[in-house]
């Protein structure tokens, strides 16, 4: 489970992600595609796992939390692409309010 200081420990931020903004169509209404906004270092860490039943088959589900410097304008329509994983941002929470550290708890795209 990821640390919940506000202060990032040395090495720990260890991997590069891809941090990506959605693209809309001319109306604003229908997501079109997604732009490369930043590559930034981050940790990536599972937060549990849930089991869903979809259409009479079990869909398993990994939710992660990717821990990142604090950056103003990620919000929960971004999303995080690490190697061959693309993440949704789900909720982006500033840990301990202090301006330092993000929490992005996403889920992957399958």
């Amino acid at each position: 489970m990821p640390k919940e200081d506000a202060e990032i420990e040395s090495g720990r931020l260890d991997g590069r992600v891809i941090l990506q903004a959605p693209v809309y169509n001319t109306d604003g209404d229908e997501i079109t595609g997604w732009s490369d906004v930043i590559t930034v270092w981050a940790a990536v860490e599972p937060a549990g796992g849930t089991q869903l039943a979809l259409a009479n088959q079990d869909i398993s589900q990994l939710p992660v939390v990717v821990t990142i410097r604090f950056r103003s304008d990620v919000d929960a329509r971004w999303r995080v692409v690490d190697g061959s994983h693309t993440y949704e941002v789900q909720a982006v929470a500033d840990v301990a309010r202090r301006r330092a550290t993000l929490a992005l708890h996403c889920t992957e795209v399958v």
